[in-house]
């Protein structure tokens, strides 16, 4: 059942040209394909959190820290010549710099920063640039 449907099915309109109509009775009969829909957006709404979560804690971890952004592209530095990172590697550079984050929210993060990044060659300049400019587009617990 779409919102509109719902709208449509228990409310008035707002701003009727005649008369005001007789609405259709509610439809009785079970979807099928209700619980499936149903089950694909709680995991949709699960993984979004998560989404966010790992963003967020991403953004605690560089903006937050004076100095931290400088210090994590030196790690990189002393990891890989390239401008280029895989998710392990940004995963170490976390663990040397003392910071700590679950290799599925890395993946999350990257994923959520920079869309077409492909994850075995991330641009960690580039991502770490975009955690700390969206930082404040996350917004926190609510």
């Amino acid at each position: 059942v779409s919102y509109n449907e719902f709208c449509d099915a228990l409310l008035d309109e707002d701003f009727p040209a005649g008369m005001l109509k007789t609405k259709p009775p509610v439809q009785p009969h079970h979807d099928p394909d209700y619980t499936e829909r149903a089950k694909y957006k709680v995991l949709e709404r699960d993984e979004t959190a998560a989404v966010r979560k790992a963003v967020r804690a991403m953004g605690d971890i560089v903006a937050k820290r004076q100095g931290m952004l400088t210090r994590l592209i030196r790690e990189f530095g002393h990891i890989t010549h390239e401008g280029y990172a895989s998710i392990p590697q940004i995963h170490q550079v976390l663990k040397q710099c003392g910071q700590s984050m679950e290799l599925e929210d890395i993946q999350r993060a990257v994923l959520h920063l920079l869309p077409e990044a492909d994850l075995e060659r991330v641009p960690y300049v580039e991502f770490l640039k975009a955690v700390q400019t969206g930082f404040h587009d996350v917004p926190g617990q609510r």
